[in-house]
């Protein structure tokens, strides 16, 4: 069963699933109270095709309905599967949809949160090297100032995109932070490598054009490294996280575009 600890949560977690459904509800099964309903629309759906996954909103059992859901998405996305197998599915597969940002594709926060921690530990224990980059996109506000918000998640999708394609290293992945931020982490690689790395994706970027409405612009990141060596202390990843800002900090200080 999925577990929220707010209502709120609930419909911000639970809107991933549009991504292959009408539409989405929430609804108290001791009294049928609908909570949350993704349109106006959904309140007349007597004749739709629906689905019904239970859920715990808060401590109170619920349910969380999906509204016509597509099925050449989700047997595209979750493998073939009957009506019956869909809600099992689709349970299955939420945990790793919380774990990905919504723009982008890429990991988000909550993944960081839970798997840094992990992968440090696992480089401790095996006498690894664990490399962090953090990565900030150079005068990102102009962006949206000058040619709006649209273009601006155009942009970071984009980014998002080309760092995907670039970190392509087994065990290694790509999140983001928030806003205009990235996080990429490199088990198994030591630092000047980590480096090495972070330039590849810096020229990556410096190198493409970004078309906007008037024409087309270039941008620029900034990088921090910072690195775990082997059979260093154990290192937390709050820590971690934060050496690796300061090195962004200081790449930002040093005139942008640059990989500290």
């Amino acid at each position: 069963m999925l577990k929220f600890d707010s209502l709120e949560e609930a419909v911000e977690k639970t809107a991933l699933f549009l991504e292959f459904c009408f539409g989405v509800r929430l609804i108290r099964q001791s009294d049928s109270v609908v909570l949350h309903a993704s349109a106006p629309s959904l309140e007349n759906h007597a004749m739709r095709e629906v689905a019904r996954i239970p859920v715990e909103i808060c401590g109170e059992n619920c349910a969380l309905e999906l509204i016509q859901p597509n099925r050449r998405v989700i047997s595209a996305v979750f493998g073939e599967s009957g009506r019956s197998g869909l809600m099992q599915d689709v349970s299955g597969a939420v945990g790793g949809l919380m774990h990905r940002d919504a723009l982008t594709g890429l990991y988000n926060r909550r993944y960081i949160d839970e798997t840094l921690p992990v992968a440090l530990r696992t480089a401790h224990e095996r006498g690894k090297a664990l490399s962090l980059i953090f990565a900030d996109i150079d005068r990102f506000k102009q962006v949206n100032d000058n040619h709006g918000h649209i273009a601006g998640d155009l942009v970071l999708q984009h980014i998002a995109q080309l760092m995907q394609k670039k970190i392509s290293r087994a065990g290694s992945w790509v999140a983001r932070y928030g806003g205009d931020e990235f996080i990429i982490c490199l088990p198994g690689v030591e630092y000047h490598a980590a480096q090495r790395i972070a330039n590849q994706l810096r020229l990556a970027i410096m190198n493409q054009q970004f078309p906007m409405d008037g024409g087309m612009i270039r941008l620029t990141c900034s990088f921090g490294v910072q690195s775990v060596q082997k059979f260093d202390s154990q290192h937390s990843a709050l820590m971690l996280l934060h050496r690796a800002d300061e090195k962004l900090y200081q790449a930002k200080h040093a005139g942008r575009n640059k990989v500290v």
